[in-house]
């Protein structure tokens, strides 16, 4: 099971940024849950600029899925609350992953399914989608079926990652302050897209 996701702003935050210790300490927090959250040892994560990759493998299929959507939820809920928020998708297929390199059809999937997304947060690509129904509730329970907002200004009914964490308390408040430091309709809209799919499943 593979997974990629994208920071969403980040360029302007290298450019802003000075202090890359920082940034770093920043991203490691987003992407190191407790120990409580998950099992890290059942995820293998690579992080390039603005682009992460994750993969779990040699488990069964379902445990796959429940192991890596479980940190996504944690994950997709400390990048709002740090001010780091990514977009991504979760998908299944071959994937090559070597020291040096990531390829396969399930990365090529899950980068076009999370690029095309107008908001914060994590979908199904259609590969995992497909699988949804034949699910346990265990793993169902931490997904919801919603319009995704797409690009151009389109929605696409598929299945999202609920954010783990305290959605009124904590990330409410933290996406309305990202809102309001934002200058960009684009990310505006983004921010907005977010509020209103919380608002809608809570």
């Amino acid at each position: 099971m593979f997974a990629y996701c994208d920071v969403l702003g980040f360029r302007q935050r290298m450019s802003a940024e000075a202090d890359l210790a920082k940034l770093s300490a920043i991203c490691l927090e987003v992407l190191e849950p407790p120990e409580r959250d998950v099992d890290r040892q059942s995820i293998k994560y690579r992080m390039f600029g603005d682009s992460l990759f994750l993969i779990v493998q040699n488990r069964a299929l379902e445990q796959q899925l429940v192991e890596l959507i479980k940190f996504l939820r944690s994950m997709l809920a400390r990048s709002i609350r740090v001010g780091l928020p990514i977009r991504g998708a979760v998908s299944y297929g071959p994937v090559r992953w070597e020291k040096t390199l990531i390829l396969g059809s399930a990365l090529v999937e899950s980068v076009e399914t999370a690029e095309r997304q107008e908001w914060i947060g994590v979908v199904a690509a259609p590969s995992v989608s497909a699988m949804v129904h034949d699910l346990p509730v265990a793993v169902r329970q931490h997904l919801v079926r919603y319009q995704v907002p797409v690009k151009p200004k389109d929605l696409w009914l598929g299945w999202a990652v609920k954010p783990s964490g305290d959605w009124e308390r904590e990330l409410m408040p933290a996406l309305e302050k990202m809102l309001l430091a934002s200058s960009s309709v684009e990310v505006q809209r983004k921010y907005e897209n977010t509020m209103k799919f919380l608002d809608a499943v809570r």
